[in-house]
């Protein structure tokens, strides 16, 4: 198994009978994954792979963060001031 890739894993060592072993993912991380694991593909890299799909999802384009802070301050201050804000 050594020197085998899996995914974004590389199999550096073995490290016991029940810990797996020590992979370097592409990223740079090392981890530890288990040898069942790896071969039936639930191991596949250091979690830097759902990171990047999260990152992917919650990303709403250039400014948008910007653009929904300014019309949730106009509208937080519309109601403190009893004013009706309508858009």
């Amino acid at each position: 198994m050594i020197g085998k890739k899996f995914g974004r894993l590389t199999v550096l060592s073995h490290v016991s009978r029940y810990g797996g072993y020590s992979c370097k993912c592409d990223c740079g991380n090392v981890t530890v994954a288990r040898g069942w694991a790896l071969k039936a593909g639930e191991h596949r890299s250091c979690g830097c792979f759902m990171k990047e799909i999260k990152a992917k999802q919650w990303y709403k384009g250039a400014g948008t963060a910007a653009i929904n802070d300014i019309y949730r301050n106009y509208k937080q201050a519309a109601a403190r001031r009893k004013y009706s804000f309508a858009l």
